[in-house]
């Protein structure tokens, strides 16, 4: 394997898989990427065994090939050094990373031992906005729970109905929930209800983040496999000016396990009339509970709310 391409493209590559990274000593495989070189492309992946994470650069491939790699100190050492030309070539058993004034040489292991990432390639597809998942998700995924005592409760249930995507998250004490317009554009077989792990919606949305930059517009595609537990959310590259989208290059694929179980009725929890209703200013409410949240610490973090009349 040899292949030359820009340092900015691999350290944002790798950058982006890294999210799926694991420290596992137990499973050293899994502390590596994975880099596959074919054609023009440089495939990077690598997985946890709960989420797997995969992106493709452009490159120019002199041999072909593929190798894993220590991905936590790859990651490091391609950041650091200068903007330019790197070439990555593997000989012998070690890969060697060169640069205009640096070099690094690094241990690799058998790409055979590199767990397989699930290809989903049949299911329901629907297509959503960028900016519109990656705001909704940091406006419910935080209301899951941590304790893993319900598995179902530290997930986001995730309805598809009609051209609607409903997201639901709850620890027993708040819920969140959200709803963005889709276009289905395979499968249809509706409704769907999967929990996601809230984690997982929490990296798709930072990957969102670093494929679509502040400013850029595009969407990204949700695969929903029948009969596998995963699901797999494709973040393309933004479109040009000229609307057509960025191509395979840049294009970002995240696939995550999804939760078994029965979420709660959580419907019931929402009241169907209220009896009082108020409104506030945004920023001084928000500056009040964080200052009263300062001596809430050591109270078990409650901030009581006292609401009358506006001149009272």
């Amino acid at each position: 394997m040899k292949i030359t391409l820009s340092q900015g493209d691999l350290a944002k590559a790798l950058l982006s898989v890294a999210k799926s990274l694991t420290t596992r000593a137990n499973l050293p495989i899994l502390t590596n990427v994975l880099l596959i070189a074919s054609k023009d492309k440089l495939s990077v992946m690598a997985t946890d065994l709960e989420t797997a994470t995969q992106t493709v650069v452009s490159c120019q491939v002199a041999v072909e090939g593929k190798v894993t790699v220590p991905g936590k100190v790859l990651t490091e050492f391609v950041s650091q050094i200068p903007d330019g030309e790197i070439v990555v070539e593997k000989l012998g058993e070690e890969l060697v990373v060169t640069a205009r004034g640096y070099s690094a040489r690094f241990a690799t292991m058998p790409p055979e031992d590199f767990p397989t990432i699930p290809k989903i390639e049949h299911g329901n597809v629907v297509k959503i906005n960028a900016d519109e998942l990656a705001r909704a998700i940091s406006k419910v995924a935080f209301s899951a729970a941590v304790d893993e005592g319900r598995p179902v409760l530290t997930g986001v249930l995730c309805e598809i109905s009609g051209e609607k995507f409903s997201m639901v998250a709850t620890d027993g004490y708040r819920l969140s929930f959200q709803r963005i317009p889709i276009v289905i554009t395979a499968g249809g077989n509706l409704p769907i209800k999967i929990i996601v792990p809230a984690k997982a919606m929490i990296e798709a949305s930072k990957l969102i983040s670093e494929v679509f930059g502040e400013g850029e517009e595009g969407d990204i595609q949700i695969i929903v496999a029948e009969g596998l537990n995963q699901m797999n959310i494709k973040i393309g590259s933004p479109r040009s000016p000229h609307g057509e989208a960025g191509g395979e290059a840049g294009m970002v694929e995240f696939t995550t396990r999804l939760i078994e179980g029965s979420f709660p009725p959580w419907q019931k929890i929402i009241p169907d009339k209220f009896t009082s209703q108020i409104q506030a200013n945004r920023e001084e409410l928000v500056r009040l509970i964080r200052i009263a949240s300062i001596f809430a610490r050591d109270s078990g973090n409650i901030i009581k709310l006292t609401i009358g009349p506006k001149d009272g």
